[in-house]
């Protein structure tokens, strides 16, 4: 993949992103009103997307470096077995970290 190409696509869908957040923040308000409720429900998400940012910005650096390994040293049919591990590993840490919301949010609340 020519990485001039991969750049502009990631470059153009972060321009058109905080758009799309601007247009899902005044759907929400005008469904659901400006008010406590609708403040609420901003301030509840605002941790679980802290999270989520962090996490994909720690699994960015650390998988997208060592999949280009992979694809530079490995043939092709090795290279699909290349993202297994991280796979796994990523699907049981949202598990644990489901779980453990769910066991803390009544304590967080």
């Amino acid at each position: 993949m020519n990485l001039l190409k991969a750049l502009a696509d990631i470059s153009s869908m972060t321009l058109v992103s905080p758009d799309s957040g601007i247009r899902a923040r005044c759907r929400d308000c005008r469904a659901f009103g400006a008010g406590l409720y609708t403040d609420a429900f901003f301030v509840a998400f605002r941790l679980p997307n802290l999270l989520r940012r962090l996490c994909e910005g720690a699994f960015a650096q650390a998988f997208v470096p060592i999949l280009g390994e992979y694809r530079k040293t490995r043939t092709p049919d090795e290279n699909p077995l290349a993202h297994r591990p991280c796979r796994n590993f990523a699907g049981h840490g949202l598990i644990v970290r489901f779980r453990l919301g769910m066991i803390a949010a009544p304590l967080i609340i």
